[in-house]
């Protein structure tokens, strides 16, 4: 069966974003510890499982503002057979830097009500094994990022940059 596309991340722009990871905290466990404290914006961290079977993905933003800014710091980890973060699982695992996805929205239209999606996007490159496309058109077009998982079954979004309220959305393959 195809994959629709998901909502990883959900950014209010009201309040604190939170400050990227630092390298104390860079593990699943420390994550969603500072997830749940939600000091200083740390409660806008998302933590996505990834669904067996989706061994890339795609990556959009939308916004509810033309010329909105997103930026997400995107980390990637292996908690193992069976271990969900919806299922509160105990286990534990590195958190390795895929990369920073800074998003512009345009105004093409998206299926989310009062959401446009984002026409730019610039990467800021990391250490992650295996290639990041990213695809920026501009010009009300979709931007989007490609990525192989590598294996991975977690993923944290840390929105270090919400001009207004937005959403960042994958589609598994």
């Amino acid at each position: 069966a195809r994959s629709t596309w998901t909502v990883i991340d959900t950014t209010s722009s009201t309040g604190d974003e939170p400050t990227d990871l630092t390298v104390t905290e860079r593990t699943y466990q420390t994550a969603k510890a500072a997830q749940i404290a939600a000091v200083g914006g740390d409660g806008e961290i998302s933590i996505f499982d990834i669904p067996r079977g989706w061994n890339s993905i795609r990556l959009r933003a939308i916004g509810i503002t033309n010329d909105g800014t997103y930026t997400v710091q995107v980390y990637a980890g292996t908690l193992g057979d069976g271990n969900r973060d919806a299922d509160s699982t105990a286990a534990d695992c590195e958190l390795a830097y895929i990369g920073q996805f800074a998003f512009v929205v345009g105004t093409q239209v998206s299926t989310t009500s009062t959401y446009e999606i984002a026409d730019t996007v610039v990467f800021t490159t990391s250490d992650w094994i295996k290639t990041v496309t990213p695809v920026s058109p501009t010009g009300n077009r979709v931007a989007e990022v490609m990525l192989d998982l590598a294996g991975a079954d977690v993923v944290v979004i840390v929105p270090t940059v919400a001009s207004a309220d937005a959403k960042l959305i994958g589609k598994g393959f």
